[in-house]
C-alpha cells in the first residue's frame, strides 16, 4: 500500500470516489474545528486542491456529475446561524454555480446536475422544494411535521428525473421507503417494515429505482426489490459463510459489500466486490446480471477493485471496525 498524498494537519473523516475514477473527493477537517472542508485528491499527480471556494465555511458533499466538464455539488453554510447554499465546483475549486435556498434554514439537499430539492426548517416543520437548476423556480412538494425532520429525507432520483425516492416517518410509526413523481408529487409508499425502520437505499445500476434497501432488522438487514437485487444478496451470502455481509455499492457488473467476521476475538471488517473474471462462480440461477459476478476483494480498505481492472484472482483485506468503504459513483 502506498500512500497517496499527505494530508497533514488536516483530518480525514470520509472521501467519495470522483465519477471518472482517476480522484478522490476528502472530507477533511483541522484538530479542534467541527467545520467540514472538502478536497479533490488527484490520484495520477498525488496533489490536492480545495474544492470548497470560502475554506471558512462548512462544506458537505452532496453529489457529481461527469461527462466532459465534470463537477461538484456541495452545501456550504457561512456560519451555523446562516444559510446553506448549494454550489458547484470544478474538480480544481473553480466555482461555476451557486444557488440559494427558496425559503427558511436549509437542512439538507440533494442535487443531480439538471434538478436539486432543498429541505428548509421553518415554523414547526420541514418543506421540501424542488427546482430545476437552469431555471431556479422553487415550488414546495412536501411538508411534513419537524419531528419528523430527522428521520425523513430525500435520497434519490429516479434516471428520467420524474421520480424522487426518499425515507419518510410522516403518518407512520416506522421509516418507510416512498416514491413522488411529478408533476403531483403524491407520497407513495415503496418498501416498508412493521417494527423496523428503513436506513439506507442502493438504486439500480441503471438508475430506474431502488434495488436494496437496508434496514433496522439486525436478523435481515437487506431486502431486494428487484429479482437482480435477490441475485446478489444469494451470491453474497454464499460466499459470506454465515457472517454478516451488507451490499454498500453496485455499478451494473460489480457489487461492493461489506463483510464483518469474528477473527482473535474482534470483529473485524472485509470489503470485498463482487466483480467479472475472477475464480468464485456465482450460484445457479442467479439471474442474468448476477451469473457472471463472481468474488474478488479490495486490495486495501477503501479502494474497491471496479471493471476496467478485470479482477483476475481474489485479493483480500481486513479493516478495523468503523473504517468506512466508499464507492465510485455510478
Amino acid at each position: 500500500m502506498q500512500l497517496a498524498s499527505d494530508l497533514r494537519p488536516w483530518r480525514l473523516h470520509d472521501f467519495y470516489w470522483g465519477a471518472s475514477g482517476d480522484g478522490l473527493i476528502l472530507v477533511l477537517s483541522q484538530a479542534g474545528s467541527d467545520k467540514r472542508v472538502l478536497a479533490w485528491l488527484d490520484l495520477r499527480a498525488r496533489s490536492v486542491a480545495p474544492l470548497t471556494p470560502d475554506l471558512d465555511g462548512d462544506a458537505r458533499y452532496v453529489s457529481q456529475t461527469a461527462g466532459p466538464k465534470p463537477h461538484v455539488l456541495i452545501a456550504v453554510r457561512q456560519s451555523p446561524a446562516a444559510a446553506s447554499r448549494l454550489v458547484a465546483v470544478t474538480p480544481t475549486g473553480a466555482l461555476i454555480s451557486e444557488w440559494d435556498p427558496p425559503a427558511g434554514h436549509a437542512t439538507r439537499w440533494l442535487a443531480t446536475g439538471t434538478q436539486a430539492v432543498a429541505v428548509c426548517t421553518d415554523s414547526g416543520r420541514c418543506t421540501w422544494w424542488h427546482t430545476k437548476l437552469d431555471q431556479p423556480s422553487w415550488s414546495p412538494i412536501a411538508a411534513i411535521p419537524a419531528a419528523d425532520g430527522q428521520a425523513s429525507r430525500p435520497v434519490a432520483f429516479s434516471s428520467d428525473g420524474q421520480t424522487l425516492f426518499a425515507l419518510s416517518s410522516a403518518d407512520r410509526d416506522t421509516v418507510a421507503l416512498i416514491k413522488m413523481s411529478a408533476a403531483e408529487w403524491s407520497p407513495e409508499v415503496v418498501y416498508e417494515r412493521e417494527r423496523f425502520d428503513v436506513t439506507a437505499v442502493l438504486m439500480a445500476p441503471d438508475g430506474t429505482g431502488p434495488e436494496l434497501v437496508t434496514t433496522t432488522d439486525a436478523g435481515a438487514r437487506q431486502s431486494a426489490l428487484t429479482s437482480d437485487g435477490a441475485a446478489d444478496l444469494a451470491t453474497l451470502a454464499e460466499i459470506a459463510g454465515g457472517a454478516r455481509a451488507t451490499i454498500t455499492g453496485s455499478n451494473g457488473s460489480t457489487c461492493l459489500a461489506e463483510v464483518s467476521f469474528q477473527w482473535v476475538g474482534r470483529r473485524l471488517s472485509r470489503s470485498v466486490a463482487v466483480g467479472e473474471q475472477s475464480s468464485v462462480q456465482a450460484p445457479s440461477g442467479a439471474g442474468a446480471r448476477s451469473a457472471a459476478r463472481q468474488l474478488a476483494a479490495s486490495p486495501w480498505p477503501g479502494s474497491p477493485v471496479w471493471p476496467g481492472s478485470e479482477c483476475s484472482r481474489v485479493r483480500r483485506s481486513a479493516t478495523g471496525p468503523g473504517m468506512a468503504c466508499s464507492s465510485p459513483a455510478t
